[in-house]
C-alpha cells in the first residue's frame, strides 16, 4: 500500500490510499460535518490492502479551498464531486458518505449520473418531506448557523461534541477521541454555519421520492443505539430496489468510528457482491 495526499482537484483536496492488489475497485469516502478527509484514515489503513481509497475534504473543510463565490449547496457539490469521481481509472468506484456526506453521496447517485457501481449511505437521510418539517428545520438550521459562525474552534469544538446524538462516543477509545476533537477544532466556524444555510438537512432538496430510480446496489449503515436513523434507514431500504440495511450492535451515529471492524467487514462484504 502506497499513501500520498494530493494536489486538489476542483477544490478537492484528498488523500489515497493505493492498494497494489490490483483488485479494480477503489472507494470514495465522504466525511460527515465539520470534518475532513481524515476522518477515514484509520479506517482506510485496514480497506487499502484490498481496495484503493480516496478520502475527500469538502470546499472549506481540511486543505480544501473555499472560494469566495462558491455556495455550498446540493448541487454545486454534487458537480464536483461527479468531476472527481468521472477521472478515476477504476472498473468499479463505490461511494460512501457518512451523515451529511451520505446526503451528499445519494444526491450525486440520484442526480449526477457519476458512473459509481455501489452507494454506502452511513446515517445518512434524503431530506425532510413534509412541507411543515421542511420549514421548521431551515429555521433551526439558519439559528444554529448564526450561532456557530460567531464562536472560535475550540468553543465550537465544545458546542458540537454536546449534541445529544453524539452521546454514545463518550466511549471513544483515548487516541481515537483526541482526533475526533482535533478535527472539529479544525473546522471553520463560518464556512461550517454557510453548509448549514445551503446544505441542511432542511434545505436541501427532498429525495424521498426519489430513491426508486438508484440503479446501484446500496447498503444503508446505521448504529443500533441511533435509533432515529436506524428507522430512517430502515424506510429508505425499503424504497430503494437492491437495497439493503445493516444495523452494527452497541454503535451509535458514527459506526465507522466507534465500530471500525464491522463497518470494513461490511464494505468487503458489500464490494464482493457487485
Amino acid at each position: 500500500m502506497s499513501t500520498s495526499e494530493q494536489e486538489p482537484v476542483h477544490n478537492l483536496h484528498y488523500i489515497e490510499y493505493e492498494s497494489e492488489s490490483g483488485s479494480g475497485t477503489c472507494f470514495v469516502f465522504i466525511h460527515g460535518f465539520a470534518s475532513d478527509a481524515a476522518e477515514w484514515e484509520q479506517l482506510c489503513y485496514a480497506i487499502a490492502p484490498r481496495h484503493t481509497c480516496y478520502m475527500l475534504s469538502l470546499p472549506g473543510c481540511g486543505h480544501s479551498h473555499f472560494p469566495e463565490d462558491f455556495t455550498p449547496d446540493a448541487d454545486a457539490l454534487a458537480a464536483l464531486l461527479k468531476e472527481f469521481l468521472t477521472q478515476l481509472p477504476y472498473q468499479k468506484k463505490i461511494l460512501c458518505g457518512y451523515s451529511m456526506g451520505a446526503r451528499l453521496a445519494l444526491y450525486t447517485a440520484l442526480y449526477q449520473n457519476p458512473g459509481i457501481s455501489g452507494l454506502v449511505l452511513e446515517s445518512g437521510t434524503p431530506g425532510i418531506h413534509n412541507p411543515a418539517e421542511k420549514i421548521k428545520r431551515i429555521e433551526e438550521d439558519n439559528a444554529l448557523a448564526d450561532t456557530i459562525e460567531r464562536l472560535s474552534g475550540e468553543d465550537f469544538e465544545a458546542l458540537w461534541k454536546s449534541r445529544e446524538i453524539f452521546s454514545s462516543q463518550a466511549a471513544l477509545p483515548p487516541g481515537t477521541a483526541e482526533r475526533l476533537k482535533e478535527r472539529r477544532r479544525r473546522a471553520n466556524p463560518a464556512v461550517m454555519a454557510e453548509y448549514l444555510r445551503h446544505f441542511g438537512t432542511g434545505v436541501m432538496p427532498g429525495m424521498r421520492n426519489d430513491l426508486g430510480r438508484i440503479s446501484v446496489p446500496v447498503i444503508i449503515i446505521t448504529g443500533e443505539k441511533d435509533e432515529k436513523f436506524t428507522r430512517i434507514g430502515t424506510e429508505m431500504c425499503g424504497l430503494v430496489p437492491d437495497g439493503r440495511h445493516a444495523i452494527i450492535p452497541g454503535a451509535g451515529h458514527n459506526t465507522h468510528l466507534e465500530k471500525p471492524a464491522d463497518f470494513v467487514n461490511l464494505l468487503f462484504n458489500f464490494s464482493e457482491n457487485l
